[in-house]
């Protein structure tokens, strides 16, 4: 029973890790400019908040810099893989694993979705979470608080956005 248990918890962790990784394909479309050079472009979505036009309640639009982990440094594709990254590396660090198992869920795949804004000052706010359990819904937006302050996206004019950020965490429940 004890070898079940820990086989188990890797199991979720290693599906923890792989969904986070995949995750980050949710987080930025990549589009490619009309230029001879096909240059790649990181398109976010912003906040609704700044002047800029609306389109079916969404705003898209090309942001000069992305948000950047506190750590992440190089260009501007290196600190979105880094942010991607670190992210990840915090849930799969601060997440409490054995919750899952300790709450009876029945076995199978489980799934919990994360999203929170990383505001025009760098701190994570407005948390949502849908998670098959209460518990495992306040131990994700506590993970998520627990993030650090990051350096906000910027528009090309310098002005700083709001950014809204996607996390499905995946894991299996098993007896």
């Amino acid at each position: 029973m004890r070898v079940k248990s820990k086989l188990g918890k890797v199991k979720y962790l290693a599906v923890i890790l792989s969904m986070l990784f995949f995750a980050s394909c949710a987080n930025y479309k990549k589009a490619t400019s009309s230029n001879s050079k096909k240059e790649e472009k990181i398109v976010y979505l912003i906040s609704n908040k700044t002047n800029l036009k609306k389109k079916e309640g969404k705003t898209y639009i090309l942001v000069k810099k992305g948000p950047i982990f506190p750590s992440c440094k190089g260009s501007r594709e290196d600190v979105a893989v880094c942010l991607e990254e670190k992210v990840q590396q915090h849930f799969a660090r601060n997440f409490n694993t054995n919750l899952a198992s300790k709450l009876n869920l029945s076995p199978g795949i489980k799934r919990i979705y994360i999203m929170f804004k990383i505001n025009e000052k760098g701190f994570v706010r407005n948390i949502m979470v849908k998670a098959p359990h209460r518990r495992l819904k306040r131990e994700a937006i506590r993970v998520a608080k627990a993030l650090p302050r990051m350096i906000p996206a910027e528009l090309e004019n310098g002005q700083k956005v709001a950014i809204k950020y996607s996390l499905p965490l995946v894991f299996y429940v098993t007896k």
